[in-house]
């Protein structure tokens, strides 16, 4: 990888975090933060790393070949666009609440609109038949509710093998 210019793209890194705690959003696995100190020090190409969370582990480079970029919330128009992208349908108020319902979370809205897509004719009311939000916002609450519906579908079919 240092030999050539490449794009490196590591997509949701949290669960190779430690939790908040002596160590918070230590990256566990040594190979890997070998990699990532190695390519901050000396890397002709770009690595891109996607988290809720801190990487203490990277703070030497930061803003020098470390660049941290911080993503709001999509606003509310962007977030109905998204939905409706999906097959989501609905009056605009009703698109625009439930993007406020998951405070423009990216995930949690294509979850949310892949779901009332694939099992629901795209019906944004149905979003309603979610279960309440019992995980804490800021660690992803939203995106777990909607994949924990999909638990719920997925109990008598195949596709919940795969998970265990």
């Amino acid at each position: 990888m240092k030999k050539q210019r490449t794009l490196l793209v590591l997509d949701g890194l949290e669960p190779l975090q430690s939790p908040p705690g002596i160590e918070p959003f230590k990256i566990k696995d040594q190979g890997l933060l070998a990699l990532l100190k190695s390519l901050a020090a000396d890397n002709p190409g770009l690595c891109i790393i996607t988290t809720r969370f801190e990487l203490p582990d990277l703070d030497n480079w930061a803003h020098t070949t470390v660049q941290i970029q911080e993503l709001d919330r999509l606003p509310r128009k962007a977030g109905v666009r998204l939905l409706v992208s999906l097959g989501v349908e609905g009056t605009g108020t009703e698109l625009e609440d439930a993007v406020e319902d998951v405070k423009g979370h990216a995930l949690a809205l294509t979850l949310l609109g892949n779901l009332l897509n694939d099992e629901f004719g795209g019906d944004i009311r149905k979003r309603l038949q979610l279960p309440p939000l019992e995980h804490d916002e800021d660690r992803g609450g939203h995106a777990r509710r909607v994949m924990e519906w999909y638990e719920r579908l997925f109990v008598a079919r195949p596709e919940l093998g795969f998970c265990a």
